[in-house]
């Protein structure tokens, strides 16, 4: 009585064992397929020397594009894209020539028309209590949020449950500008047609284009370089992506990459753009950033509102300008 029970048993186990085996090896090979493209961009460094003295070199000299596979599941994968521009590095944030070739290249993919294609409720989002209570504590009640505000969302992960932003969007009409590395988040997010510009570049911690390395799983940047961990990617700043936006006013400027919030924060001209409210995550346990952060945005005449603890390392810190 219980052998074909047993039977259907450890038929069931070998059909579990060769499943997994199968994802074990596409895994594999999936590593080696990033691993052949991570590599085969082959040398973009750009004689940036050459470029200033000679004038009539092209921003488009030496593009180099790569395609890379995720697999976001047993059987789902997602292709992702790198781009580089060797030649935007030899250029300042302020260049026009950076900020015109951001325009007329189209890094900077319009907002979607089509409805919203969102995999989960959004109010059961871990970041909708964060809106909440930002909103709380900057303007009181939802009813006092203004409406068809304009956002800079700095790191929003997958565009959906890591994204702070979203609430201000679907809740209030506001539309912005987001900014994802991660060719894996970047390549979801574009599935949700949120109503945003979006850019499939890291924002840069120097006040100029320049490359880093982004670790494939968390999505942080990295001085550990290995091909099948961790990404090239060319990082953007943000004041260049501003102003090919057409310098909005910035009601609500996220920033929550996990590692170079305050460098981003520090390349931007504040004279030149006009932010209301930021949103910055930092480690408490980093006390001295946290203090420079502090002063650095009592110098800016902003105001300190609220300290979010989203756990024991990691918290958002609320400022406001009066």
């Amino acid at each position: 009585m219980n052998l074909p029970s047993f039977q259907r048993f450890k038929t069931m186990g070998l059909l579990i064992s060769m499943i997994l085996l199968i994802f074990t090896i596409d895994m594999i090979q999936h590593r080696s397929v990033i691993q052949a493209k991570l590599n085969s961009f082959g040398d973009i460094n750009a004689d940036c020397e050459l470029f200033h003295k000679q004038g009539d070199i092209s921003l488009d000299t030496g593009v180099a594009q790569s395609k890379i596979t995720f697999q976001i599941s047993l059987i789902d994968k997602i292709l992702g894209y790198i781009l580089i521009r060797p030649y935007y590095n030899c250029l300042e944030q302020e260049d026009e020539r950076l900020i015109e070739n951001l325009r007329t290249n189209k890094y900077l993919s319009p907002p979607s028309l089509s409805p919203y294609n969102l995999m989960y409720d959004p109010k059961k989002y871990p970041n909708n209590e964060v809106a909440d209570e930002i909103i709380k504590q900057v303007y009181g009640t939802p009813d006092r949020v203004p409406k068809h505000g304009f956002f800079v969302d700095v790191g929003p992960g997958d565009g959906e449950v890591a994204s702070i932003s979203l609430d201000f969007e679907l809740n209030h009409g506001w539309n912005g500008l987001l900014v994802e590395g991660h060719p894996r988040n970047f390549a979801y997010l574009q599935t949700l047609n949120r109503k945003a510009y979006q850019v499939n570049h890291c924002a840069s911690y120097e006040k100029k284009p320049h490359y880093a390395q982004i670790e494939m799983n968390s999505g942080r940047i990295t001085d550990q370089m290995s091909a099948q961990s961790s990404m090239i990617l060319q990082c953007l700043p943000l004041y260049s992506l501003l102003q090919a936006a057409g310098n909005p006013d910035v009601d609500l400027l996220s920033l929550t990459t996990g590692g170079n919030d305050l460098r981003i924060l520090k390349t931007i001209p504040f004279d030149k753009v006009k932010i209301r409210m930021i949103v910055i995550q930092m480690d408490p346990v980093e006390e001295e950033e946290v203090e420079e952060l502090d002063s650095m945005m009592k110098k800016l005449n902003y105001e300190s509102k609220s300290v979010l603890s989203l756990s024991e390392y990691s918290s958002l810190y609320v400022y406001v300008k009066p």
